[in-house]
């Protein structure tokens, strides 16, 4: 049988990317060992690199060494109830059986369904912990890993006292890559300090003994307004670095310096 490389043809005009050079933009753009990164990652937007995802894992685990942190977002909004899905692609009648047949988050088991690859992947790697919420969980390797996932509230499980929240207290920062600003979830921090969102149950099914039953959790309900003027400040502050592995667009800012911008944008 004919093998063939499964490539997406508009990568095929960008340069292909080993891990050694990978390593070199990095370290261009202003990584240093020891950093608390934040990183979130679309795959489809960025160049082949060799060696696909766990390729670009060892470079940033190379970059920041056992002495920084990799934290990734490793949501799992696949658990919900239909209910709780604004515009739950299943009909009404399935509800009942989709209920009676989930399966409880498991930290080791519960893959992200839409998740980019990379999260997949740096879920497999030796050393990486993950945090106990069952929809917004982080998995995390490095110095601060442990600390950093190890208190996750369940409820308002984006806020301060959540894993984004410790790599903002850690003077991290957050790294983008083909990720665009406004689709980090770093800004929940913020947005989280806003008056006007409203609050939302959410339901989610929970592990008891030998029993399954559907817990319900507060959360904010959240949408990307504002997120714009937020980007358009850090960038006249001049405190968003970019560049390029090809077309795709890599962002690198502080978590700190982006939380006090967004609250002071999103709640004047």
């Amino acid at each position: 049988m004919d093998m063939r490389y499964d490539v997406d043809v508009r990568k095929m005009n960008d340069p292909v990317l080993t891990k050694a050079e990978l390593v070199k933009e990095l370290r261009g753009l202003g990584l240093s060992r020891g950093m608390v990164l934040l990183v979130e990652v679309t795959s489809r937007r960025l160049p082949y690199v060799v060696a696909g995802e766990q390729a670009l894992i060892e470079a940033l685990m190379d970059v920041v060494g056992y002495d920084g942190t990799i934290v990734v977002p490793a949501f799992t909004p696949e658990l919900l109830d239909p209910a709780c899905v604004l515009g739950c692609p299943f009909p009404y009648e399935c509800w009942e059986d989709i209920r009676r047949n989930s399966m409880p988050y498991q930290k080791k088991l519960s893959i992200p369904a839409h998740a980019d690859p990379f999260v997949c992947q740096f879920l497999r790697n030796d050393a990486v912990v993950r945090s106990n919420h069952p929809l917004y969980s982080f998995a995390a390797w490095g110095k601060y890993a442990k600390v950093i996932c190890s208190r996750h509230p369940l409820h308002f499980g984006l806020s301060d006292d959540s894993p984004l929240g410790h790599v903002k207290d850690l003077s991290g920062y957050v790294l983008l890559l083909g990720t665009a600003f406004e689709e980090s979830c770093m800004h929940a921090l913020a947005k989280y300090h806003s008056r006007r969102l409203p609050i939302c149950i959410r339901r989610l099914p929970v592990e008891k003994g030998t029993s399954l039953f559907w817990k319900d959790i507060l959360d904010y309900r959240m949408d990307a307004s504002g997120l714009v003027q937020v980007r358009q400040k850090m960038e006249e502050r001049k405190t968003i670095v970019n560049s390029y592995f090809g077309s795709g667009r890599i962002t690198l800012f502080s978590a700190h310096e982006a939380f006090q911008v967004a609250r002071h944008v999103l709640n004047p």
